[in-house]
C-alpha cells in the first residue's frame, strides 16, 4: 500500500482554512468528485472558482512537493530514456531531466514511495518527485515519447497493394479505405506527434523522384526527418484531406483545409495546404497554438528589451490609436500582439478579435474567424465589431485598403486598435497604409505605435560556449576601433538541441513611437528614410541594433542577426 500524506486528503480543510472561496461551493465541489484530491484539484480549476497558477500553487503548499508545468518545460531524452514507455503509462508518469546521480520525474501520484522505489530500481538514480496533472502526463507521453523509430515501425506495417489497380490506375475506393484503417491513422499521427516533439513550427511532406521526404522547420530552419517510401504518398494526402474536410479525388488544384488533434486536454490546431508538383502532392501542415507557446503570451517573458517594453505598455494603455507589429510571415507577430491583449485583458473591457485563422483561445476574449467563403472578410466583420461596443480590436492583418480605413476611422473615433502588416520596417508601416490609399490625414493622428519585429535562433543553454570577441567583431557590428575584454558566445551541440548549438527562438525588435514631429512628417506624406531619421532622435533604433544587444547578453549569435535583418543606413554616424 502506498503512503498518502494526510495533507492530500485534507486539501478541502487546508482551503477552508485558507478562506481562498467560498465555502459552500467548495463543499458541493468536493462532494461531486467523491473526496478523490486529484479530480477535487482538477474540479476546482475547471469550475473557475481558483486561477490554475493559484489552485497549484496552494496545492504544492498543502503537499509539500512543487508542482511543474510540462508545458513550460524541457525534457531531456537522457531522462525518458531511462523509463520505458510502458512503465510511464502504467504509473502516469514521466522523466524531465537528470542532474548528477538524481533524476526529477513528474508524477500524477508523487506521494507514492512505492513507485519511487520502483524507479530507484529501475534506473539507478535518486528520484525527485514533482506534481503534475493527470491529463498533462498523458499528453507529454504521447508527443515525447514517439521517435523515428516508432515512424518507421508503423511503416512496416502498411499493405499498399491494394490501392493500385492495372495499368497503375489510383482505386480511390481502397485510398479511401486505406486511409481510414488503423495503420495510416497510427503513421499520420506518429508524424504529427513527433513533430511536436521535435518542437516543428511546420511539417512537408514532399515528394521526390523515388522517395518521400519528411522535413521539418525546427527554430526557422527546414530539417529532413525521414525518407518514406513514394507509395505513402497517396495515403497520407489522403488521410490528412479527409481529417480536413478537402476532396480527396482533386490532385490537379491546390486546396487549404485545417483540422484539430486532442493530446491530453489541450486541442492543438492544424492548417493543411496541398499543392500538386512533378512527382505527387505537396503537403505543409502549420502548427497553431501550441500548448507550449501559450505559456510565452506574457509580454514580460519575451525578452523584450526594457526600454523598448516600457514603451510597448505605455502605448497598449492607451485609449485610442492603432498598435501594428509588422514583419514576415512567421515572424511571430501573432504571438506579440496576444501578449499584448493579455495584458491589458480585464473583466471591464470588452475586447474582440477578427482572425484568419484563430491561433490561440484567450479566456475572456471575443474572436472571430474570418470566412472568406461566406463572405465574412476583415472588413465586413470589423463594420459588425465596431457597432458591439469594443473597448479594444484586434485585426489579425490589415489586408487592403477598405479595412485600412475602417480600422484607422475606429481609432479616430475613440478605440483601441490592434494589428499586423507585412512591412520590412517599423517606419514602412506609415507609407504602406498611405501607398495603400489611407489617407495621410487620417494615419497621421490615428497611428500611436509600430513594433516591427524578426526571429532568430537562440543559443542552447546546455552547450553554448564562451570567446573573446575579436577586433572585427568590435569595427564591424559596434562600431568601435580597439581591443576590449567582451565575452560573446557560440554554438556548440548537444543531444539536447540536436547538435545544432540552438534551442528555440527569441525576437528582435525596432519601435517607432508617434510623436508629433513623427506625425507631421506623416502629414506631408514624408519619405520613410525621413521619418526614420527623425525618430531617431526620439528613442528609434534599427532592429541591428537590439540583435547586437542580444549577442552581447549571449542570447543568440552576430550570424543569425546579420542573416535575419537588412543593413540600415548609416543612421548613426549621421547623427
Amino acid at each position: 500500500m502506498s503512503f498518502v500524506p494526510a495533507k492530500v486528503l485534507n486539501f478541502y480543510n487546508f482551503l477552508i482554512d485558507k478562506s481562498v472561496a467560498d465555502k459552500t461551493t467548495l463543499k458541493d465541489t468536493f462532494n461531486a468528485v467523491q473526496q478523490d484530491p486529484v479530480q477535487f484539484l482538477i474540479r476546482i480549476i475547471q469550475r473557475g472558482i481558483l486561477s490554475k497558477k493559484k489552485a497549484m500553487d496552494l496545492w504544492s503548499e498543502c503537499i509539500n512537493i512543487a508542482y511543474l508545468n510540462l508545458n513550460e518545460t524541457t525534457v531531456q531524452k537522457e531522462a525518458l530514456e531511462l523509463i520505458p514507455e510502458k512503465i510511464a503509462e502504467r504509473y502516469n508518469l514521466i522523466g524531465v531531466y537528470i542532474f548528477g546521480s538524481g533524476m526529477t520525474v513528474a508524477m500524477a501520484t508523487p506521494w507514492d514511495l512505492d513507485i519511487i522505489r520502483e524507479l530507484e530500481t529501475l534506473t539507478h538514480r535518486n528520484i525527485t518527485p514533482v506534481f503534475c496533472l493527470p491529463d498533462e502526463i498523458k499528453a507529454a507521453i504521447q508527443i515525447y515519447y514517439k521517435s523515428s523509430q516508432s515512424i518507421e515501425n508503423s511503416v512496416k506495417k502498411i499493405d499498399l497493394s491494394a490501392i493500385v489497380g492495372k495499368g497503375g490506375y489510383l482505386n480511390i475506393a481502397a485510398m479511401r479505405k486505406l486511409a481510414m484503417s488503423d495503420s495510416i491513422i497510427d503513421l499520420s499521427l506518429s508524424i504529427v506527434l513527433y513533430a511536436l516533439r521535435e518542437r516543428a513550427t511546420d511539417i512537408h511532406l514532399e515528394p521526390r523522384e523515388g522517395y518521400l521526404s519528411i522535413r521539418f522547420r525546427i527554430d526557422g530552419k527546414l530539417q529532413e526527418k525521414f525518407k518514406l517510401p513514394s507509395d505513402l504518398l497517396n495515403a497520407l494526402s489522403s488521410r490528412f484531406k479527409i481529417i480536413s474536410q478537402l476532396d480527396i479525388t482533386e490532385r490537379r488544384l491546390p486546396q487549404d483545409g485545417s483540422f484539430s488533434i486532442n493530446i491530453g486536454t489541450h486541442k492543438l490546431d492544424f492548417r493543411l495546404s496541398s499543392m500538386p508538383s512533378k512527382y505527387g502532392e505537396k503537403l505543409v501542415i502549420r502548427v497553431l497554438g501550441q500548448s507550449s507557446t501559450i505559456s510565452l503570451l506574457n509580454l514580460d517573458r519575451m525578452c523584450i528589451n526594457d526600454d523598448i517594453l516600457s514603451k510597448i505598455k505605455k502605448i497598449i494603455q492607451t485609449s485610442n490609436g492603432v498598435f501594428f507589429v509588422t514583419g514576415p510571415t512567421g515572424s511571430g507577430k501573432t504571438t506579440t500582439l496576444y501578449a499584448a491583449l493579455n495584458y491589458i485583458n480585464d473583466p471591464g473591457s470588452n475586447i474582440i478579435t477578427i482572425e484568419d485563422p484563430i491561433e490561440y483561445t484567450l479566456e475572456g476574449i471575443v474572436q472571430v474567424q474570418v470566412d472568406v467563403k461566406v463572405g465574412l472578410t476583415f472588413s465586413t466583420v470589423l463594420r459588425s465589431v465596431l457597432r458591439q461596443d469594443p473597448d479594444v480590436v484586434l485585426v489579425g492583418e490589415i489586408r487592403d485598403a477598405e479595412t485600412a480605413k475602417i480600422a484607422t476611422q475606429a481609432a479616430l473615433t475613440g478605440h483601441l486598435v490592434f494589428s499586423s502588416l507585412h512591412t520590412n520596417s517599423s517606419v514602412q508601416a506609415l507609407t504602406r497604409l498611405v501607398e495603400m490609399g489611407v489617407e495621410p490625414f487620417m494615419v497621421a493622428p490615428s497611428i500611436i505605435g509600430v513594433l516591427a519585429q524578426r526571429l532568430v535562433r537562440k543559443l542552447c543553454e546546455q552547450c553554448k560556449e564562451p570567446y573573446q570577441a575579436t577586433k572585427e567583431d568590435l569595427q564591424n557590428h559596434f562600431r568601435l576601433d580597439c581591443d576590449s575584454d567582451i565575452t560573446l558566445y557560440r554554438p556548440k551541440g548537444c543531444p539536447n538541441c540536436n547538435f545544432s548549438g540552438y534551442y528555440g527562438r527569441i525576437a528582435i525588435h525596432e519601435l517607432v513611437v508617434i510623436t508629433d514631429e513623427v506625425r507631421e512628417l506623416v502629414y506631408k506624406n514624408a519619405s520613410a528614410q525621413d521619418i526614420e531619421k527623425v525618430a531617431f532622435h526620439f528613442g528609434f533604433r534599427p532592429m541591428r541594433y537590439d540583435g547586437f544587444k542580444k549577442v552581447l547578453r549571449g542570447f543568440t549569435t552576430f550570424s543569425e542577426v546579420v542573416s535575419t535583418t537588412v543593413i540600415e543606413q548609416e543612421i548613426f554616424s549621421k547623427n
